[in-house]
């Protein structure tokens, strides 16, 4: 009976863990641009914690500088982050700029696509680590995501 219970705890493990490797997990360029609501620049205004939609425990207030797919008629809207896991995961801070693929949730605000996969850390006119291979120029980046954008 315990080695039963070992067995069962152990299964588990393993399926969470596959969860988390899975949703971690690198997503192609192609797919994050078809799955995402929104596709820009934003700046982070401000940060603030709780009233997030769950999973999520805290709220950032973001000013986008372009958009590069989809529309938003409002100067600034609220993006849920931070669901407390260490991995995976996003954290944003007040003056961050980056390059964010979004899904819309259904109260109102956004969330980054697949974690930490749909966000990066835009300096100067750089995208940071883009794709996980190199900094790269921003209008290269767009003329990337362009391609993919229906």
């Amino acid at each position: 009976m315990r080695t039963r219970h070992f067995i069962a705890i152990g299964f588990a493990t393993l399926a969470i863990t596959g969860f988390l490797f899975a949703k971690a997990s690198h997503v192609p360029l192609s797919q994050k641009c078809k799955k995402s609501d929104l596709i820009a620049v934003i700046e982070i205004t401000e940060t603030k914690t709780g009233g997030a939609s769950k999973p999520y425990r805290k709220i950032a207030t973001a000013r986008i500088t372009e958009t590069i797919k989809g529309r938003i008629d409002v100067a600034t809207f609220k993006l849920d982050f931070d669901n407390g896991l260490a991995c995976p995961n996003i954290l944003y801070k007040r003056g961050d700029r980056c390059l964010v693929f979004l899904s819309k949730l259904p109260t109102g605000h956004f969330t980054t696509y697949n974690s930490y996969y749909g966000a990066y850390t835009v300096s100067n006119d750089t995208v940071i680590d883009w794709e996980y291979k190199a900094d790269t120029k921003l209008p290269n980046v767009r003329q990337e995501i362009l391609k993919h954008v229906e």
